[in-house]
């Protein structure tokens, strides 16, 4: 009655359409989770460029693997080292700083008989794609830049920290630079 006589008063006396309360907030929830899907899979597309690094990298460093993934012993036939397989998401550690352009990431690895956090430090290898605009606010980090960067731009990042930390029983934490190549026996 009274609220919509109201309304229409309103209306006719300055061209706008009011929205109801219910279709503002049916809108808002719409945006909402949009942009909360948006960011859950620029996260997972995160995640998983530090994933395979991380992986890669664990299994390449022999000091590693010999530590929490050892070869058989005598009694077993297997000599070679099992291989090092990364930790489940949840466990992990993500954030992004310098407006999206680096990622701090820290992933457990697990082996036959250990595991250790694995800590990398990635920046973009390239400029953003919304980097290179005049109309692109500077310092402005839009949601899903990432995303976007992974998967329609070139999705190379250049790793500047990694290394692995395992701690001991009443020992120093010992850290595995995972930066370093592997080294050629007998090459010079």
């Amino acid at each position: 009655g009274r609220r919509a006589a109201m309304a229409d008063r309103l209306r006719a006396a300055t061209g706008l359409k009011i929205w109801s309360l219910g279709k503002f907030f049916r809108v808002g929830a719409g945006i909402a989770t949009g942009y909360f899907l948006v960011e859950a899979c620029e996260e997972l597309s995160l995640w998983l460029t530090c994933r395979d690094l991380v992986t890669k990298a664990a299994n390449a460093n022999e000091e590693l693997k010999q530590a929490i993934s050892p070869a058989g012993d005598s009694k077993n036939t297997t000599t070679a080292t099992h291989s090092i397989s990364a930790g489940q998401y949840w466990d992990s550690s993500l954030r992004t700083t310098h407006q999206g352009n680096v990622l701090h990431c820290t992933i457990p690895v697990h082996g036959e008989a250990g595991s250790s956090d694995v800590n990398i430090k990635l920046v973009k290898a390239k400029n953003s794609l919304l980097s290179g605009y005049d109309w692109w606010p500077r310092g402005y980090y839009c949601p899903g830049e990432n995303l976007l960067y992974n998967h329609l731009g070139s999705g190379e990042w250049k790793v500047l920290v990694h290394y692995a930390v395992i701690g001991g029983a009443g020992a120093l934490p010992k850290h595995f630079n995972l930066l370093e190549q592997p080294k050629q026996s007998g090459k010079e």
